[in-house]
């Protein structure tokens, strides 16, 4: 893409409207960072007035700070009509839905890697307390087999059953569709439990793949958009993404899961 300007004439508007969102709201989640870690050295008594702000009420305000960035950056894109400001405004709010839709699937495929490398990790204590050191060296390349066998059995049901699925009358395929993605549900949340050196295996070729056909396609949207408008806007957009997701992990998700022993 040579022919992309930083800060072409068409978006002059935007992108600072992008990047003074930015800041904002960066400043905004600084102060509920540093209000929130400060609330943990020193408890705050439950019998004064105000209740200081929870991390979910200082979300909901970074997020609606956000959203509110987001519509006016596209607005201002566009001709100076009131129609394509409206048309713009919406588009942002388009770029919201897909913004919030990739930051929640990143945040969770993040916490499938997490949780898998503590799987391994705890695979790997308890086999190294009931084995031999010669078991152990050999149990992980035995097991490679049996997972590249296991992903190969995957893919050949999956196209079995969409081949036996176009065959059924129109009338009972709808129904037998959802006992179909049950199954699928079951042999997932099988694999997922698992402790076996093959289904560690297998789950680590499965996120790899997954981790490759996201960051590719998220990495091709963002370039593609960039293109449309301008990139140093994408940018801004994007980093404003990055901060609420990363307040979202760290003081929500987290004290959500902290009482949470599964």
């Amino acid at each position: 893409m040579p022919h992309l300007q930083l800060f072409p004439p068409l978006h002059r508007y935007g992108t600072i409207l992008a990047a003074a969102g930015f800041i904002a709201v960066a400043v905004y989640y600084d102060l509920a960072w540093r209000s929130l870690k400060y609330r943990l050295v020193v408890p705050h008594p439950a019998n004064l007035e105000p209740r200081p702000w929870s991390a979910f009420q200082f979300f909901a305000w970074g997020g609606g700070a956000s959203i509110f960035c987001f519509f006016l950056a596209a607005a201002a894109d566009t001709p100076p009509t009131v129609l394509d400001h409206l048309i713009g405004g919406i588009m942002g709010l388009c770029g919201v839905l897909f913004a919030g839709m990739f930051g929640f699937g990143l945040i969770a495929l993040g916490n499938l890697w997490a949780e898998l490398i503590r799987q391994v990790i705890e695979t790997w204590r308890l086999r190294s307390h009931a084995r031999s050191p010669w078991a152990k060296i050999q149990s992980w390349p035995s097991a490679l087999p049996l997972a590249l066998l296991g992903l190969v059995a995957g893919l050949a049901v999956f196209a079995l059953l969409g081949t036996i699925l176009d065959k059924i009358p129109q009338l009972i395929a709808p129904f037998l569709s959802h006992y179909v993605w049950l199954v699928i549900g079951f042999m997932f949340y099988g694999l997922w439990k698992s402790r076996s050196h093959a289904s560690l295996l297998l789950r680590l070729v499965l996120l790899v793949f997954f981790t490759l056909i996201i960051l590719s396609f998220v990495v091709w949207l963002l370039a593609w958009t960039a293109a449309q408008t301008a990139p140093l806007l994408v940018t801004f957009l994007t980093a404003i993404t990055v901060i609420n997701a990363a307040f979202w992990v760290c003081w929500i998700r987290t004290a959500a899961l902290a009482d949470n022993l599964f």
